[in-house]
């Protein structure tokens, strides 16, 4: 029998536990081998329950609804926003903005065309233009002056009433952010107490337009009447770049603004143009920039139907017709073309300018909360 202190025989088998030795003798070492692992202890699964969280406040870069009760997004503008609104304005609104201002060019260009043709049929026109000796009666002369100041006075025409296309078109923007839209009779009603006000501004516009050119074209000429013609021409490099700072000036701390704020907020001319300088504080170079580039984009629109119409106007020639013929279409597509171009630039500018002129409002006195709380309650 083997005792708990003794060795047992060979060949029997080990009861003794792991790693124990008799008394007085070193154990041995554990075999070799990986050592015990570890894992997770396994646990029965707790049934789920789903969370009642609290509502989240909204993410940076998320975008939040806007009131848009019409045409135009009731908050401050970006150019996408201007551009787009301005054609869906001058879109819906045909009537009061198409519509004025092609109506403004055929008043302008009908007085003239006719004075013109009278005179180009009388069969001296040719004659005058080539220098060729001719006589000239009285009539002719009469004809040649009435012509030239016809002409004038539409121009003349033309500058005073887009005032007042302008301000209509104003009206109208005004109206489309509240979700309406205005016909032609009721824009111009809209300008009902303010058609002395605006003639008064658009005189006044065009007396500060003309005032960098018509300084630099004095000094030029006193310059080169004193026989200084080197002093006219540094004279003219020099005041060159400071007229045209002048006109950016112009533009937007004068014109861009001024039509919409006689219109839209009841002011007059001088506290309309102070008006308009208080609103583009700050934005000089946003406003500029706007109406620099919407100005190069209606100008090429207004090339393009432009160009080829001139062009007509060669063909009675090439075709070996009469000059009164020529004479005849050559004024009639010179109309055509004004009334066009009219049309197209004149509602455009003044429908950026409104919204220029609402989106500045909208910055500095939050002026889109007033119109979403007036849109609400209509």
């Amino acid at each position: 029998m083997v005792g708990p202190e003794q060795t047992p025989p060979p060949g029997a088998p080990n009861t003794n536990p792991a790693g124990w030795a008799p008394p007085g003798t070193t154990p041995a070492p554990p075999a070799y081998g990986l050592p015990p692992t570890y894992g997770p202890q396994s646990y029965p699964q707790q049934q789920s329950y789903p969370q009642q969280l609290p509502p989240q406040p909204p993410q940076l870069g998320t975008r939040q609804a806007v009131h848009k009760p019409g045409a135009v997004p009731l908050r401050p503008l970006g150019l996408g926003d201007v551009l787009d609104a301005s054609v869906k304005i001058i879109r819906i609104n045909a009537g009061a903005t198409i519509g004025a201002s092609t109506l403004l060019g055929a008043l302008a260009v009908v007085v003239p065309s006719v004075v013109s043709l009278v005179f180009g049929l009388n069969g001296n026109l040719d004659a005058l233009l080539a220098e060729e000796e001719v006589f000239v009666s009285d009539a002719d002369v009469v004809g040649l002056v009435a012509t030239g100041v016809s002409w004038l006075a539409g121009l003349l025409l033309l500058s005073l009433g887009g005032t007042y296309v302008a301000a209509m078109v104003a009206h109208t923007v005004q109206a489309a952010a509240l979700g309406r839209t205005l016909t032609l009779a009721q824009a111009w009603a809209a300008t009902r107490g303010q058609r002395g006000r605006l003639l008064g501004l658009a005189l006044l516009l065009g007396l500060i337009g003309t005032l960098p050119l018509l300084v630099l074209a004095v000094l030029v000429t006193l310059f080169a009447l004193g026989g200084m013609f080197g002093s006219a021409l540094i004279v003219f490099l020099l005041g060159l770049p400071v007229m045209l700072a002048a006109y950016a000036w112009y533009v937007v701390k004068v014109y861009t603004l001024a039509t919409p704020a006689l219109a839209v907020e009841g002011l007059g001319p001088v506290a309309a143009i102070s008006r308009g300088s208080r609103l583009a504080r700050g934005h000089f170079w946003r406003v500029l920039g706007i109406m620099l580039l919407v100005t190069v984009l209606v100008q090429v629109a207004a090339s393009v139907i432009s160009v080829p119409l001139s062009l007509l106007a060669v063909v009675p020639a090439l075709a070996g017709a009469s000059e009164a013929t020529g004479v005849a279409v050559m004024l009639g597509l010179q109309a055509l073309t004004l009334v066009v171009t009219t049309s197209l630039t004149v509602p455009v500018m003044a429908a950026v300018a409104a919204l220029l002129h609402l989106d500045l409002r909208m910055r500095h006195e939050a002026y889109d909360v007033e119109l979403i709380t007036r849109s609400t309650s209509a």
